[in-house]
C-alpha cells in the first residue's frame, strides 16, 4: 500500500477521492465492471480525530487490489476558519503536485471539495462525479447547502455553543468532578476550541468571507463557501434524478453499482461459516447513526425494528457506530425478545454484497441508499424503510429539536427519490 508521502512520476487517468467505506465501494465497482481507467488511484481522507475509519477504508480498497493513498486533513475540515482552509487548500495542493491525473472524481461536491475541485481544475484535470448513494440527488436549496444564509449560520452557532456547553461543562461537573479538578479544566479549554471551531460557521455569513478567503488564502480556498457544479462527467445509478441546477444532465451516463462477484462470493463464505448461528434469519437490518446516538436513540430505534421481525434479526452496524452504541441496541432488541444477530467478519461487507448473497428475505432500513437501490438489484427482497416511524417515536416525547434536522431531511428526501424513481421521472 502506498503513502500519501510517495512521489509519481506517471500522470494518472483517474484520481478518486473518498472519504467513508459506501464511495470507496462505488469506486471498486465502476473499476470491476465499468473500466473507467487504465491507471487509478484511490486517496482516502482523515482527520487526527477520525483515523479508525480510513483505516477500515485502505483495508477494503486492497483487498480488492486498488491502490490508494491516504490523505491527512484538519479536525472538523467543513468549518470555514480561515485557518482550517488554508490547512485543506495546502493539503489538496500537495496531492495536486504529487498525483497529477487526468481525471479527479469526487462523491461530495460542498465545502472543502470544492476547493478540492478548484485546485485540479487549474492544474488541467477534469472534474467527474460518482454517485454517492441518497445524497447524490440532494437539490441545491437543500439546508446543507445554506452555509452562507445568515439565519442558518446564527442558528448553527447557537446551537454548537449550547451543545459544546452541554457536552463538555456538564459532563465535567456532574461526572468528573471526584476525579480531578483539572480535568474539568480542560474540559473548559476544550469548550473554548468547540466554539471556536463552529463560531466559523457564523463568520463565514459575513458579507464579504469569500472575498477574506481568497485574500488569505488563495482563489482556491475562496470556493469553500460554494458547492462545485461544474463537472465534465458525471456518473450515476439515475441520472434523470439529479438536480439540473448542480448537474449538467448532458454530461451525465448511467452506472450499475452492483458489488463486485469476488466481493459478494467472499460475503457468501463468511455467511456460510455463521450457518450455525444465523441460518434461519431471513431479515436484515442496515443501521445507522442519528442524533446524539444515546441510549434513548437505540431504544427507539429497537422499538421500530421490533414491530417488523419476529424473535431474530441479522445486525448490519455502521462503520461509524462505536461498541458501545453497538451494545445499546443489541441490548434494547433483547429486552423487546428480539435476538440481535452480529458477526466481526460480516463487518467488512456493506449490505449489498450480503443481500446479494441471496440469504436474506426482508431489509430494514432508516434511510440506507439499500433502500433506494432495493427493487432494481433485488427484485425478491422485501424492503421496508423505517424513516417515518422512528421519527413519530422522537416526536412521541415532543417535537423534534435540532439534533434530528439531519434524519428529518434524509427521510424526505429518500422518499422524493424512492417516489420519482417509482413513477419513471
Amino acid at each position: 500500500m502506498s503513502s500519501a508521502s510517495d512521489r509519481s512520476e506517471r500522470r494518472l487517468d483517474a484520481l478518486f477521492v473518498v472519504s467513508n467505506l459506501g464511495q470507496a465501494r462505488s469506486v471498486a465497482a465502476v473499476l470491476a465492471e465499468d473500466g473507467v481507467a487504465r491507471s487509478a488511484l484511490v486517496a482516502t481522507l482523515a482527520t487526527p480525530r477520525n483515523l479508525e475509519l480510513p483505516a477500515k477504508i485502505q483495508q477494503f480498497l486492497q483487498r480488492s487490489g486498488i491502490e490508494s493513498v491516504t490523505v491527512l486533513l484538519p479536525d472538523l475540515p467543513t468549518h470555514p476558519r480561515i485557518a482550517t482552509v488554508r490547512q485543506v487548500t495546502e493539503a489538496y495542493e500537495d496531492l495536486a503536485a504529487r498525483r497529477p491525473t487526468d481525471a479527479l472524481w469526487i462523491s461530495n461536491f460542498n465545502a472543502h471539495y470544492g476547493v478540492l475541485a478548484s485546485i485540479f481544475a487549474a492544474a488541467g484535470s477534469r472534474i467527474c462525479y460518482l454517485e454517492e448513494g441518497l445524497g447524490s440527488y440532494r437539490t441545491l436549496d437543500d439546508p446543507i447547502f445554506g452555509r452562507a444564509d445568515p439565519t442558518t449560520a446564527r442558528s448553527q452557532f447557537a446551537a454548537a455553543v449550547r451543545r459544546a456547553v452541554r457536552q463538555r461543562l456538564g459532563w465535567s461537573i456532574v461526572y468528573r468532578w471526584p476525579v480531578a479538578i483539572r480535568r474539568f479544566l480542560r474540559s473548559c479549554r476544550q469548550l473554548g476550541v468547540d466554539v471556536a471551531a463552529h463560531a466559523g460557521t457564523f463568520r463565514s455569513s459575513r458579507s464579504g468571507y469569500s472575498e477574506r478567503l481568497e485574500h488569505r488564502v488563495s482563489p482556491h480556498g475562496a470556493r469553500f463557501l460554494e458547492p462545485w457544479t461544474r463537472f465534465d462527467e458525471v456518473r450515476v445509478v439515475f441520472p434523470s434524478l439529479l438536480d439540473p441546477q448542480i448537474f449538467d444532465l448532458d454530461r451525465t451516463k448511467p452506472i450499475e453499482l452492483r458489488p463486485p462477484a469476488a466481493e459478494v462470493d467472499r460475503a457468501a463464505a463468511v455467511l456460510r461459516t455463521l450457518d450455525a448461528q444465523c441460518a434461519d434469519v431471513d431479515t436484515l437490518y442496515v443501521s445507522q447513526p442519528y442524533g446524539n446516538r444515546t441510549r434513548d436513540y437505540y431504544e427507539m430505534v429497537a422499538q421500530v425494528i421490533s414491530e417488523h421481525v419476529g424473535d431474530r434479526v441479522f445486525v448490519k452496524f455502521h462503520p461509524r457506530e462505536r461498541l458501545q452504541q453497538r451494545g445499546y441496541l443489541v441490548e434494547a432488541l433483547d429486552r423487546r425478545g428480539v435476538e440481535a444477530v452480529e458477526s466481526a467478519a460480516a463487518e467488512q461487507f456493506n449490505a449489498e454484497a450480503l443481500l446479494a448473497t441471496g440469504r436474506f428475505e426482508r431489509c430494514l432500513g432508516i434511510t440506507s441508499s439499500t433502500l433506494l437501490y432495493g427493487e432494481r438489484y433485488y427484485p425478491s427482497v422485501e424492503f421496508v424503510a423505517l424513516g417515518h416511524e422512528l421519527i413519530a417515536e422522537i416526536e412521541a416525547s415532543g417535537p423534534a429539536g435540532d439534533q434530528w434536522q439531519q434524519l428529518l431531511s434524509d427521510v424526505a428526501l429518500l422518499d422524493d427519490v424512492v417516489a420519482r424513481v417509482a413513477s419513471g421521472d
